[in-house]
């Protein structure tokens, strides 16, 4: 005879289906509030104008160019690949939105919306399937309110043409590929690629990706990976990295033939010497003081205790999670820590060039969430939210956030007044 299914069996996974249900609908509702806030400010600062406008120049037809004023000096003719900008990540698919719909000031930082949207969504549906409906729930709830917290004062970078929360999307994506995937030459490819997309997207994921070597070691050790077959591990993610780099690397040389290709590299170096520091502090105690001082002004977090917490909850469920989800969150926070030190003793030390290793370590704050037994799940939630507590309490006091009230979905009086001026200066 036929079994029938047991009743409550049947009503533990409707709930468990609700729960996930509600834990996507309020990830949606996060994009679709970025959404909103770009249709309000549209290209809100100077960075992502500079960014379209190359978008602009090579929807028209004029290659990877910029015209945007550099240092308060007019550019007299179109710059093909100026150093200081950004990799085809997000300025070909925006290249290519403006092809189809018009040049428009909202499509630019909707096209990062979507990329990056798309690219954590996927990684929750992975998740999503590993774990029950209440931990998704409870994972993505506190992933979301440390989203907000932790970049309460730089919260324009998710709703702008920018490059730091894409690569922080790809970034995790291949954190993931390479420690919860099945380790094979596949994932190790996949992983790689997301990787080399993350580097055009902002050079500086490049620093934090340490992480994936040690998971990506490791993990060979633990199968029991022979020498040939770490190789071809290791090649395929090499491979998968290159694809999006030499693809943009050959459109370059192509573009501007073999001494304009050399003199822009060396352009390229100058630069990136240049966002280092200029005098031999390195080891100063004082200026990592005051760097942690600054983290805590312009992030609301208090990095020891960020430090700590994540070490705690690493600390509750280093024996009950697997393997992998420890590989996960080892990786992550070496990637986090190695960004976090090279902005501190190395970079010039604005604030922006931490976005990328603070909206990981927020995603980092998650895992425990999604992996933990229900009391300490519901205690490292709780620690979390005290911890984020300052960065929370004043994200509704930030300008972009603000902005929300009068122009969510609809363009916020400045943005107005910005299209009122244009529009005389072109009449």
């Amino acid at each position: 005879m036929t079994q029938l299914p047991d009743m409550s069996s049947l009503r533990t996974r409707g709930l468990d289906a609700a729960l996930r249900a509600i834990g996507f609908v309020l990830w949606f509702s996060f994009i679709l509030f970025c959404v909103g806030l770009n249709q309000s400010n549209g290209l809100a600062s100077a960075d992502d104008a500079f960014l379209a406008i190359t978008v602009k120049s090579l929807a028209s037809g004029l290659g990877y160019a910029t015209t945007f004023p550099v240092f308060s000096k007019e550019i007299a003719h179109p710059i093909l690949f100026f150093p200081g900008g950004s990799g085809p990540t997000l300025i070909v698919p925006c290249a290519i939105a403006f092809k189809i719909f018009g040049k428009n000031e909202v499509l630019p930082g909707l096209t990062a919306i979507l990329t990056w949207g798309s690219v954590l969504t996927l990684v929750l549906a992975r998740i999503s399937r590993r774990i029950d409906g209440l931990s998704f729930l409870l994972g993505v709830s506190v992933m979301c309110a440390a989203f907000l917290g932790t970049c309460s004062l730089h919260f324009e970078h998710w709703c702008s043409f920018l490059g730091e929360i894409v690569a922080v999307a790809f970034l995790i994506l291949a954190h993931w590929l390479i420690s919860n995937e099945r380790f094979a030459e596949t994932s190790s490819f996949l992983c790689g690629l997301a990787l080399g997309c993350a580097f055009q997207a902002k050079f500086l994921a490049a620093i934090a990706a340490t992480g994936i070597v040690l998971v990506f070691v490791v993990r060979g050790m633990r199968v029991g990976f022979r020498a040939v077959q770490l190789v071809k591990c290791a090649a395929a993610l090499l491979i998968g990295f290159l694809v999006p780099t030499l693809t943009f690397e050959a459109y370059k040389l192509f573009e501007l033939g073999g001494r304009g290709y050399l003199a822009n590299w060396l352009e390229q170096l100058h630069f990136i010497r240049g966002m280092g520091l200029r005098r031999n502090i390195h080891g100063s105690v004082l200026l990592v003081q005051q760097r942690i001082a600054l983290v805590h002004d312009r992030f609301g977090v208090n990095l020891i205790g960020l430090l700590a917490l994540i070490a705690f909850g690493m600390f509750l469920y280093w024996r009950s999670a697997s393997k992998n989800w420890i590989s996960l969150s080892a990786g992550l926070l070496l990637s986090v820590a190695t960004a976090a030190i090279y902005w501190a003793t190395l970079s010039i030390g604005l604030a922006r060039y931490l976005v990328i290793a603070v909206a990981m370590g927020a995603f980092l704050l998650s895992v425990p969430i999604f992996t933990l037994e229900l009391w300490p799940k519901l205690l490292f939630a709780l620690l979390t939210l005290v911890l984020l507590m300052t960065g929370l309490s004043r994200a509704g006091h930030s300008h972009v956030v603000q902005s929300a009230a009068p122009g969510l979905f609809r363009p916020s009086p400045e943005r107005v007044a910005r299209a009122s001026r244009t529009i005389q200066a072109l009449a």
